[in-house]
């Protein structure tokens, strides 16, 4: 697979989940607040059945093609001596980006879904919407970056 391919995979992946992030961060998890306390965890079990096959897979993926670009980012693997394309490359940034998110959701978002999961209060919803704001972040700053490469792109 060529480096461009990696690029356009990993600028769908960056893409979808920016979307999905702002949808989550404003919509769905602020109105976790408004479900009743006694159906909240069928409700939030069935939330994470579903949205897990919306975000893991182009989640994998983000990280998959940072890490290969960032490895075909140098001819002889990382310590190779010259860029295959001029110009800036964001392959560092990307992964960085992909391994921050990973790490913030297994270390932060997912403990906070166990803890609401356990036992729902409003407090846990509105903390869970607070810390949200870190991997909202991350994904709109590397749309930013992605969005700002393809337009750069010749041709």
């Amino acid at each position: 697979m060529s480096p461009e391919t990696l690029r356009v995979i990993h600028a769908i992946c960056v893409i979808w989940m920016t979307s999905v992030i702002w949808i989550i961060q404003c919509i769905v998890y602020p109105s976790f607040a408004e479900v009743e306390p006694t159906r909240f965890k069928t409700f939030h079990e069935l939330h994470m059945n579903r949205i897990t096959w919306i975000v893991a897979p182009p989640m994998l993926l983000q990280l998959f093609t940072s890490a290969l670009l960032l490895f075909f980012r140098f001819p002889g693997g990382f310590l190779g001596e010259t860029p295959p394309t001029p110009g800036p490359d964001f392959a560092g940034f990307h992964f960085v980006c992909a391994l921050a998110l990973f790490l913030s959701t297994f270390f932060i978002s997912v403990p906070h879904h166990d803890q609401l999961q356990k036992d729902f209060n409003p407090a846990s919803a509105r903390r869970l919407v607070k810390w949200n704001w870190i991997r909202t972040g991350i994904w709109t700053v590397e749309f930013g970056v992605v969005v700002s490469q393809m337009l750069k792109q010749p041709g």
